[in-house]
């Protein structure tokens, strides 16, 4: 019986020094990327000529220099989707979906080593735009409208729920 207790308790020392050695090889793996310096990434900061063209005062930035410095942003956006502690929808995870599929596709990362966040008010949305297809759409010029001289551009976004085919267009005007 001695011997079976010793023997449970290395193992369960053992997983946490596994668990802790991994934690912080996922830390460094993380913090010691360079993947604030991508292309992707400074879209996904709609970065331009070296800042984000998005106002530094936006609560869009989990960083105060995240508008200007994307190395910032990226450590910052790493740290809050690591937290355990938030309100489900207000998660870095649920608030930058984005970000966290990049961070996981660029770091071969999975979401198990992320806490595991529910987001309801984005799983709704993704129930309700179901994205099987995105189309870019030009309708053509018309003289007889001015409104349209320019053409029309637009997103088209199709697929199916539960509810059936779904088609909505995503524009700017």
């Amino acid at each position: 019986m001695k011997i079976l207790k010793i023997i449970l308790i290395s193992l369960f020392c053992c997983n946490i020094y596994h668990r802790q050695v991994y934690a912080n090889d996922l830390n460094d793996k993380l913090l010691n990327s360079k993947g604030y310096n991508s292309a992707e990434w400074h879209n996904l900061l709609h970065y331009r000529n070296g800042k984000s063209v998005i106002n530094s005062d936006s609560i869009f930035f989990l960083s105060p220099k995240g508008y200007k410095n994307p190395k910032s942003e990226y450590i910052a956006t790493l740290e809050a989707m690591r937290r355990k502690k938030t309100h489900e929808d207000n998660h870095a995870i649920c608030r930058y979906p984005a970000r966290f599929n990049y961070i996981l596709k660029s770091l071969d990362l999975s979401k198990k080593d992320f806490p595991n966040v529910k987001c309801p008010s984005y799983d709704e949305y993704l129930t309700k735009v179901p994205f099987t297809n995105v189309a870019v759409i030009f309708a053509a010029e018309n003289n007889i409208s001015p409104s349209s001289m320019m053409g029309h551009t637009f997103l088209k976004i199709t697929g199916d729920n539960s509810t059936g085919h779904k088609e909505h267009a995503f524009s700017y005007f």
